[in-house]
C-alpha cells in the first residue's frame, strides 16, 4: 500500500508562503538565508541566455548575449571544474565563466529503437562533473509501427574523441550525472528510472512510478544528490507537476541499484505553471528548481517534517544547475562576479565584450576538394582584429586558421564550422558560424 510523502505546502509552510506552490507561485522578495548552501554556482537560462550566479544568488551576470527567441540557449549545466555546455540549436556549446567560447560540438547520431539513426537539435544535455563527457537526447516523433516520441541518450567527449558506440547508448531521455561514469535516465512503458554506466551496452532498471504510486504516472527529470543519499525528480503532466524527493535505500553511486526508496518531501504544483527542472546543492541539503516566475529553493531537504525554508533566488531564470564550481571573476577582473560598474559588484574598467550583431558564415559546398570562406560576421563595435579557427564536429582542426578552408578526406560525415575571434583594444569577442556537414 502506497502513502504520500509530506508537502512542503502544509501547515509547516502555509505561514510562510501562504500555499506557495499551491497557487500561482507569488512574487516574494528572495532571502539568501533560505538558500541554506550558499557554495557553488547555479547555471541557468534567462532571456535566452546563458546566465551564472553563486548558490546564495549573488554575483548573477550572462554568460551569453547573443540568445534569441528564434535561436536561444537551452539546457544548460557546469562542471565542477568551471566548464558550462548548453545547447544551441543542433550543436552543443562549452564555454568558460567568462563566457568565451571553448568549443562547439555537433553531436553524432543515435540509433533508434526502431532502427536507423536520430539527428537535430539534442533536447537535453548534461556535462559530467570531471567536464570529459556531456550526455545528450535526441527525441523525434515517428509512425512507423504505430505513432509516438521515440528518444535515443549517447555520450560525446569534449575533446571529440570516442563515439556513441564506445560510450553506450540507450532508449531512455533526461539523462543527470550521478558521478563521471554513471547516469540516470527516465521514460519509456512504465515510467522507469533507469541507470546507466558509461561503456555499458545496457541499463540497470531501478523503479517504476507504478511500484510506488497507483495509478502510475509519469516520473522523470530526476536527479541524484552529490552524497548519493537523495532523489528528486518530476512527478505527473502539465501544471499539475509535482517535485517528489525520495532517500535512497543503499548505493546509488556504483554496482547494482539499491531497492526502491523511501518517501522523503512533496514539492506539490498542483496549480503552480512549468515546475521542473531539480537540482541539489554541492552538500546536498537545498534543491533549487525552476517554475513559471523564476529558480526557487527548498532549504533542509532531509527535515522528515518537510518544513524548510521555501524562497525565489533567481526572479526570471529557468532550466537551473548546480554545480560545485566556484564563481570566478568575469572577464576583465571585476572580483565580485559582476560587470562593470553593475550592481552585482563589478569593478570600474572592466571591459565589455564585443557581441555579434550577426553571426560568421561559412561559405561554399561542403564537398571534398572544394574551398570554404569565412566571413567576419557583424559585431557590436568596429574591429581591429580578426583571428580564425576551423573546426570539425566543434573540435580545432590543427593548422586551420586562415579564413579559407580547403575540405579533406578527413571532413567526409562530419560537420565543419569556423570560429571567430575579433578584438578592439583591449575588448573581444567570440563567434561560431553554423555547422555543414560534408557529403
Amino acid at each position: 500500500m502506497t502513502h504520500r510523502p509530506g508537502r512542503i505546502a502544509g501547515a509547516g509552510l502555509a505561514a510562510l508562503c501562504a500555499g506557495a506552490l499551491l497557487l500561482p507561485l507569488p512574487h516574494v522578495t528572495p532571502h539568501a538565508s533560505a538558500a541554506a548552501s550558499g557554495a557553488g554556482t547555479i547555471t541557468y537560462i534567462k532571456d535566452h541566455n546563458v546566465w551564472i550566479a553563486r548558490g546564495d544568488g549573488t554575483g548573477a551576470r550572462p554568460l551569453t548575449t547573443d540568445g534569441s527567441a528564434g535561436l536561444p540557449y537551452r539546457a544548460p549545466s557546469q562542471s565542477d571544474g568551471g566548464v558550462v555546455a548548453a545547447v544551441r540549436y543542433q550543436n552543443i556549446v562549452t564555454l568558460d565563466q567568462q563566457g568565451r567560447v571553448l568549443a562547439e560540438i555537433d553531436p553524432p547520431r543515435l540509433p533508434s529503437s526502431l532502427g536507423g539513426t536520430m539527428d537535430g537539435s539534442p533536447v537535453n544535455a548534461a556535462i559530467s562533473p570531471d567536464g570529459a563527457l556531456i550526455a545528450y537526447t535526441f527525441s523525434e516523433h515517428s509512425c512507423t509501427n504505430g505513432c509516438g516520441w521515440r528518444t535515443a541518450t549517447g555520450y560525446v567527449s569534449t575533446t571529440g574523441a570516442g563515439t556513441p558506440a564506445s560510450y553506450g547508448t540507450s532508449f531512455y531521455g533526461d539523462p543527470s550525472w550521478v558521478t563521471n561514469r554513471r547516469t540516470l535516465q527516465s521514460g519509456g512503458y512504465g515510467h522507469q528510472v533507469m541507470v546507466h554506466d558509461v561503456g555499458s551496452a545496457t541499463q540497470q532498471h531501478w523503479f517504476d512510478d507504478g511500484e510506488i504510486w497507483y495509478p502510475s504516472e509519469d516520473y522523470g527529470n530526476t536527479e541524484v544528490s552529490p552524497d548519493g543519499t537523495m532523489l528528486a525528480g518530476v512527478r505527473g503532466y502539465g501544471d499539475g507537476r509535482d517535485i517528489m524527493t525520495y532517500r535512497i535505500n543503499g548505493n546509488i553511486r556504483s554496482g547494482g541499484v539499491p531497492g526502491l526508496p523511501d518517501d522523503a518531501c512533496n514539492l506539490d504544483g498542483e496549480a503552480a505553471d512549468k515546475i521542473t527542472d531539480p537540482t541539489w546543492s554541492p552538500d546536498s541539503t537545498t534543491l533549487a528548481f525552476g517554475a513559471a516566475d523564476g529558480i526557487w529553493t527548498f532549504a533542509d531537504n532531509k527535515n522528515p517534517a518537510c518544513t524548510g525554508a521555501l524562497s525565489l533566488l533567481l526572479p526570471g531564470g529557468s532550466e537551473p544547475d548546480w554545480s560545485a564550481a566556484p564563481l570566478s571573476p568575469p572577464a576583465g577582473g571585476g572580483p565580485n562576479g559582476g560587470p562593470s560598474g553593475g550592481a552585482n559588484g563589478g569593478q570600474p574598467g572592466d571591459v565589455a565584450p564585443l557581441t555579434a550583431v550577426a553571426p560568421p558564415k561559412a561559405r561554399g559546398a561542403a564537398k571534398v576538394g572544394k574551398v570554404l570562406r569565412a566571413t567576419t560576421g557583424s559585431w557590436s563595435a568596429g574591429v581591429t582584429s580578426v583571428r580564425y579557427q576551423w573546426l570539425r564536429n566543434g573540435r580545432p582542426i590543427k593548422k586551420a586558421t586562415k579564413a579559407r578552408y580547403q575540405v579533406t578526406r578527413a571532413d567526409r560525415g562530419r560537420r565543419l564550422s569556423v570560429r571567430v575571434t575579433v578584438q578592439n583594444g583591449t575588448a573581444s569577442g567570440v563567434a561560431v558560424s553554423k555547422a555543414k556537414r560534408v557529403r
